[in-house]
């Protein structure tokens, strides 16, 4: 079971193939995880555990299919990750609440109150019939595994926030690790001694860690092993020689050249595994108090969720760094063996494309993976893990961000600025693959499709039209004027004809109109230059022959073709920030400006006159607005479609997704197709009149 960005997948441990996935929110409450989804049992097969929260849920699902088994809505926020204890599963809440429910049923049998917020989940003797639950501050209490009585509250003196990890128990000493310091911890050995009046707790050791604590500490056998947030791990044995003194060390080390983030520890027998900026195996050899390193595998990596053994594999969660989405892998423990690799909640790049010669979709996500989708791809829920092309991890300088389609077949994808490479794939091969294009500049902004070439604005200032497939020019390279700087920074340009385009210099508020002249030598020739005295804010739109920018001073700008020639009576400022164009949508120019308070979108027409503005709760566009079904229908990245009257913009009705969203709406039919922020495609209905 993997958490990726909102979402709980089920994956076949033997293959990889993901079995299903639950969407249940986002998390994270600033001090550690988000909640890791949790088997049932250690048995294969065993179903899992999820915590909803967004509606402060526990659920149990089916390991195979997902589906709920049971819900319980525990009626208030908790951090603590439920405790499994065989029938019983324990929840800590924000209010104190220590509350217990059926493992098969789900229902309550009821809670402990405690005086005190609880901000981390209990350990259990079940040999003592005890529970050790923490405070938020100061106390620990021990209580009665069976009526909840409180047996003991040991004044533990920790301060508010220093807690983040369960305290465990090794043998009969309970340890805690306190973050008490600005770079170190304290780890509290606890013994639990017999009375006459029944257990109590007694401070028997300290010991100094250096850096905090952050993931639980791991109890194997006879020893403990502790992790800190700086590389230090530690292995500690109990020992009963010194009665004062029960917890040896029995191995150290520091990793080299770590930064501060978030280890998760694994061990069987005397082999031990760290997942923290890459995977490692060590050896533990505690006749020489050292961790012995292995091999290294999976570098530049953020591990998301402790590591599991399942069989004679690991399987672990992780970011690739500088890259979206999460990667399921499971590896051999002996060796740096990939058995399978499983990509999640992979974004799209960009809003699918329509490929007219079929009327397929052509979808690309993030890290360069192409899907063509038909209708039988897009009919009902349905599972697609295999694109048609994709590209080597190896080559990805970052995220793709662009695409567009060139010509009939041929696909382009690029970076964000300063990428060196444009990639081209002709789709209509029988088994395509990405040709590699070389920049003679690195990207300075968006490159567009122009005249059956690739159009690329560099940060060196010169304008480059290249060949899909060679890489090379189709056309004279356009140089605008120096002007003494280093680098140039293009908004997105427009396309304005199939040879001519608009693009802007954001820094220096200069326009651009070139087009594509000359025989029999072609060059990018300069039509008409336009000049403003504050930088330029926003992609570029045109209309017709008409031309829309928006300036750093949120006033919006507009020009005549083909000199570029302002049309000053028709400048006006906006109601706020502009967050999303201004572009062409059908036969109209829109934008979306946001004051912090409410998000307003303006409709332009072709002469530069405003015919309408709509306002919304404030929020961020997911791509641009479509016509269909007599209205426009805006979306938003929080997963709230609009649906707008296109003659007086006046909002006719809402639907609520309940999922973010990473792309607008594309029309197909009567429905649209939205992509999630995590890369699932949704087909709905457009918002009906309320």
């Amino acid at each position: 079971f993997a958490e990726a960005d909102g979402s709980v997948y089920g994956l076949d441990a033997a293959t990889g193939k993901v079995l299903w996935q639950r969407f249940v929110g986002f998390g994270q409450n600033g001090r550690s995880l988000s909640f890791p989804p949790t088997a049932i049992s250690a048995s294969p097969g065993s179903d899992a555990l999820l915590v909803d929260p967004l509606r402060h849920e526990v659920v149990r699902v089916e390991a195979t299919t997902g589906r709920p088994r049971w819900r319980h809505p525990i009626g208030e926020p908790f951090d603590a990750h439920p405790v499994i204890l065989g029938d019983k599963i324990l929840v800590a809440t924000e209010s104190g609440r220590l509350v217990t429910l059926d493992t098969e049923s789900g229902q309550s049998t009821g809670y402990i109150q405690l005086p005190q917020p609880l901000p981390v989940a209990p350990d259990i003797d079940e040999k003592r019939s005890l529970i050790f639950q923490p405070a938020d501050h100061s106390n620990l209490f021990m209580l009665g595994l069976d009526g909840g009585q409180c047996k003991q509250v040991f004044h533990l003196g920790h301060q508010l926030g220093s807690l983040t990890v369960p305290p465990v128990l090794l043998s009969r000493y309970l340890m805690v690790a306190v973050n008490d310091r600005v770079k170190d911890s304290l780890l509290h050995v606890l013994a639990i001694e017999e009375g006459d009046d029944g257990p109590t707790l007694r401070a028997v050791q300290q010991i100094r860690l250096k850096g905090h604590v952050d993931t639980p500490l791991l109890v194997t056998g006879r020893r403990v092993l502790v992790a800190t947030d700086i590389g230090s791990v530690s292995a500690f044995e109990v020992t009963m020689a010194e009665e004062d003194t029960p917890l040896k060390e029995v191995a150290e080390t520091r990793l080299a050249g770590q930064q501060k983030r978030i280890r998760f520890p694994l061990v069987q027998g005397g082999r031990l595994w760290i997942a923290d900026q890459e995977f490692a195996r060590y050896d533990i050899q505690a006749s020489r108090a050292l961790f012995v390193p292995r091999w290294i595998a999976d570098e530049g990596s953020a591990f998301q969720q402790p590591p599991v053994i399942v069989g004679q594999a690991i399987i672990h969660v992780r970011r690739k760094i500088g890259l979206p989405g999460v990667l399921v892998s499971a590896v051999a423990m002996d060796e740096p063996q990939h058995y399978w690799e499983t990509q999640l909640a992979t974004p799209l790049a960009a809003q699918p494309l329509v490929d007219r010669e079929d009327e397929s979709l052509l979808a690309v996500t993030a890290t360069g993976t192409v899907f063509r989708l038909g209708a039988a791809e897009l009919q009902g829920d349905s599972m697609i893990d295999r694109g048609i092309a994709s590209l080597d991890s190896m080559e990805l300088e970052g995220p793709v961000r662009n695409i567009l389609l060139v010509s009939t077949g041929v696909l382009a994808v690029s970076g964000d600025a300063g990428s060196k490479h444009v990639f081209a794939i002709d789709l209509k091969r029988p088994q395509p693959r990405f040709n590699r294009l070389a920049l003679p500049d690195p990207l300075g902004g968006r490159p567009i499709a122009l005249g059956g070439g690739i159009l690329v604005p560099t940060n060196l200032g010169q304008v480059f039209l290249l060949d899909p497939i060679s890489g090379g020019k189709l056309a004279e390279t356009f140089q605008p004027a120096l002007d003494g700087r280093t680098k140039f920074t293009w908004t997105a340009p427009a396309a304005v004809a199939e040879d001519r385009v608009v693009l802007a210099d954001g820094q220096s508020g200069a326009i651009y109109h070139l087009s594509i002249k000359g025989q029999p030598t072609p060059q990018l020739a300069l039509v008409g230059k336009g000049e403003l005295s504050t930088p330029i804010a926003s992609p570029v739109g045109a209309i017709g022959e008409v031309v829309y920018v928006v300036d750093s001073q949120h006033m919006l700008r507009v020009f005549q073709l083909p000199r570029l020639t302002e049309l000053e009576a028709d400048r006006q400022t906006l109601p706020g920030r502009c967050v999303w164009g201004p572009a062409r949508v059908a036969d109209h120019v829109m934008l979306v400006a946001d004051d912090g308070e409410h998000a307003r979108l303006l409709c332009l027409d072709g002469s530069g006159k405003l015919l309408w503005q709509s306002e919304f709760p404030t929020g961020t566009p997911a791509g641009s607005p479509v016509k269909v079904a007599q209205q426009y229908v805006l979306a938003f990245a929080d997963g709230t479609l609009w649906g707008i009257d296109p003659a007086t913009g006046q909002v006719r009705g809402k639907t609520e997704l309940g999922r973010p969203l990473g792309t607008g709406p594309i029309r197909l039919g009567s429905k649209l197709l939205l992509g999630g922020h995590d890369g699932n495609l949704y087909l709905v209905d457009p918002p009906q009149a309320e």
